[in-house]
């Protein structure tokens, strides 16, 4: 490319990656193991496919999508977005089956992740995303992340 010897420094960072089919208990961490495209190297797959690691200060443009079925009829089936085990008030779905527990719905979320200067050289490597079921107990037949750095 035109002479240059590190070019994947300069492309976009992207990364999509679905999850397996899987019940997770209430607070347990959705796993994405398909990753399906990455470019650049601001981003990349962690530790057991369940966290996603930001490696660079910036701003990520995340989104997230899952169908769900909810054990019980009336309670809520919630995905929470975390950064570095926190929670992002932004990044949230839920959905409560009103008609009876079986029933798949679909939920997700689009938000802005930051990574700052100070976080990024503060001797971590990476900031790590996750996502977290936090309603009852749900069986996932789908899941989905996509992860692109936008400044």
């Amino acid at each position: 490319m035109n002479g240059c010897t590190n070019c994947q420094n300069y492309r976009k960072s992207t990364l999509t990656a679905t999850g397996f089919s899987a019940t997770i208990p209430a607070n347990g961490t959705l796993t994405f193991g398909t990753t399906q495209k990455i470019t650049g190297n601001a981003i990349e797959m962690g530790t057991n496919n369940t966290t996603i690691n930001l490696k660079r200060a910036g701003l990520y443009l995340v989104s997230v999508s899952a169908t769900a079925t909810g054990a019980e009829d009336a309670n809520a089936v919630s995905i929470q977005l975390n950064r570095g085990g926190v929670a992002i008030t932004d990044g949230f779905a839920t959905f409560t089956p009103a008609t009876a527990a079986g029933n798949a719905e679909n939920m997700g979320f689009t938000t802005i992740v930051e990574v700052d200067t100070t976080t990024s050289n503060n001797g971590k490597a990476f900031i790590p995303i996750s996502v977290t079921s936090t309603g009852q107990q749900a069986d996932y037949t789908f899941s989905r992340i996509t992860v692109v750095k936008i400044a």
